[in-house]
């Protein structure tokens, strides 16, 4: 049973309501909850949301609701993928768009290079052996998503290569990398191109605050120097990109700005326009299967663990593209 709270703002008394008070009581409640009241008291409490006012908590269960009934009628549609609520539900559209920071530059071509392909395995999926792979972080609202393409590629290859799981400051690419622009956004080479120059400190020394910083950035604390460049790897080949992934988890860019992608569960999301390739998001490939015929790229998010299946997502690809545009502009971290 929930139960209601007067906590003070200023000189104005708020109700308060928080993961075991979901609903404004007294005054406040009507006789009987709505199911869809009783629905989102049981979001609130999972999500352990807090709202500080009755207007908040009004406007929160009306874009639950209008989520709610969304998700309802994608999943009666048939689709080859599910939607489900997450942390999100109650989130504006403006809200869930402060998370959208990859900024494209032009790639040199000279940098794109050719993989030999002649020993691609039929499947891959790095969650298996990687527990760089399998911490999925959060980058809460601040369009660093960018920042955690990169450590996570920097992470995962390290990982592979020297048998140790480091995890990384993303708050130090959004404080000092100087091409970028922080919670405004940033380009996944670019952030390589600062690990190469400074080194990255660690998560613990340096941590993430999701809001930009003055750079802190302590030479002595740097826990990884071995970055050593990046490859561009060739656009739009599916082969390359496979080669690449078998390799080491492969930093990527997607289009992410629609709801079916926020609200993704589980499932293959079809490669059939549903997102577009107007790239604005930075994830992370970490594997290719295949599943009764349909062939997919599996893709690591940096929205919690409550999004997706366990914060990642599967893209399904032909000969040439892929689901959100996911083979558009692959790049492999090169670590010593």
């Amino acid at each position: 049973k929930v139960a209601g709270g007067i906590a003070a703002i200023g000189a104005t008394a708020a109700v308060f309501y928080t993961a075991s008070s979901a609903m404004p009581q007294g005054a406040f409640l009507a006789a009987s909850a709505s199911p869809m009241e009783k629905e989102f008291a049981a979001y609130v409490a999972q999500f352990n949301k807090h709202y500080l006012a009755t207007e908040e908590y009004e406007a929160r269960l009306s874009l639950f609701a209008e989520t709610h009934h969304m998700i309802a009628a994608h999943n009666m549609e048939g689709h080859s993928w599910s939607l489900g609520h997450n942390h999100m539900s109650d989130w504006t559209e403006a809200e869930r768009t402060t998370m959208l920071g990859y900024k494209k530059n032009e790639r040199n071509p000279e940098n794109v290079h050719t993989l030999d392909v002649s020993a691609v395995p039929a499947t891959v999926d790095w969650r298996s052996t990687l527990k760089s792979v399998n911490d999925v972080k959060d980058q809460a609202k601040c369009g660093s998503c960018w920042a955690f393409s990169t450590t996570g590629s920097i992470e995962s290859n390290y990982e592979i290569a020297h048998k140790e799981y480091i995890p990384l400051s993303e708050q130090q690419l959004v404080d000092c990398s100087w091409w970028d622009n922080g919670c405004g956004g940033g380009n996944i080479d670019d952030g390589f191109a600062y690990a190469v120059s400074k080194g990255m400190e660690g998560e613990a020394d340096y941590p993430y605050k999701g809001a930009d910083g003055t750079c802190a950035y302590d030479k002595t604390k740097v826990r990884n120097d071995k970055v050593a460049g990046h490859l561009d790897i060739a656009s739009y080949d599916i082969l390359q990109m496979q080669a690449a992934v078998a390799h080491g988890p492969v930093s990527i860019a997607i289009q992410a700005n629609q709801k079916p992608f926020h609200f993704y569960k589980g499932g293959i999301i079809p490669n059939d326009g549903t997102c577009g390739e107007d790239l604005d998001h930075a994830v992370l490939a970490v594997g290719y299967g295949e599943e009764k015929g349909v062939k997919y790229f599996i893709v690591k998010n940096s929205w919690t663990k409550n999004w997706g299946e366990q914060g990642f997502v599967r893209l399904e690809h032909n000969s040439w593209s892929c689901a959100c545009g996911c083979v558009d502009v692959p790049s492999l971290v090169k670590v010593e």
